[in-house]
């Protein structure tokens, strides 16, 4: 861990030999340290915000900046240090870290451009179905062309086949609920140690829907529980 925290004189460590680290990085740890029981009783060290929109599809970097008088120590006066992301101090006239200290601050010029659309040209699109094609043929020893054919059978316009569709998602509600209606029955239901075994039954109290077979810590048969209950029936 390049990074450590000193709560008493508000330091950021960082710690040798870590003579690059970038601000996300300094960020991500302060505030994993802020969640554990050592941090979680000190004031948070620094924020981050960014991402604006700059208008043209273009955002503005993650901004870091120091709050509540932490600063940056490094472990050295002699080395070099660099420290690449917009990392701001708590106010223009403070320094971002305890002096003395060769600190190169690398500010982040260049913000997020976002592409309108998928962004994937036709080659992309082209180059993407090759790989899969090539390795689903290594995968399952079959030949590219039935592989094809497969693909060419489907309906140019899955999304308007409406019968497929609402059979599938059909399918899964029905599933769903077999699964929700059995979660249900076993919370619910009656249950009763008879001999040596432990059987639930259905909500109704009647039909059997399981049985196990009751062992002591020796592995020998027993009906014996711990406060001696016999039997949990729904009111």
């Amino acid at each position: 861990m390049p990074i450590d925290f000193d709560p008493v004189n508000k330091y950021i460590l960082i710690t040798s030999p870590t003579t690059t680290v970038e601000a996300i990085t300094i960020y991500s740890q302060t505030m994993d340290w802020c969640d554990n029981s050592s941090g979680i009783v000190h004031n948070v060290p620094m924020i981050a915000g960014g991402k604006f929109d700059m208008g043209g599809g273009t955002y503005s970097d993650i901004l870091f900046q120091l709050q509540n008088g932490w600063k940056l120590k490094f472990w050295s006066v002699s080395e070099h240090f660099k420290v690449t992301g917009t990392f701001l101090p708590e106010t223009p006239t403070e320094s971002r870290h305890i002096t003395p200290a060769d600190v190169e601050y690398q500010v982040a010029t260049q913000g997020t451009i976002v592409e309108t659309g998928s962004g994937v040209t036709e080659t992309d699109k082209d180059d993407i179905r090759d790989r899969i094609l090539s390795d689903a043929t290594k995968f399952a020893g079959a030949d590219i062309g039935s592989i094809k054919t497969k693909t060419t059978n489907l309906p140019s316009d899955p999304a308007s086949n409406t019968t497929v569709n609402t059979k599938a998602s059909q399918t899964s509600v029905d599933d769903l609920q077999l699964v929700l209606d059995r979660i249900d029955e076993l919370g619910m239901g009656r249950w009763k140690i008879e001999n040596n075994q432990f059987i639930m039954y259905k909500t109704d109290g009647i039909t059997e829907l399981k049985r196990f077979n009751l062992y002591d810590k020796d592995g020998k048969p027993t009906m014996e529980t711990a406060a001696k209950v016999r039997e949990r029936v729904p009111v």
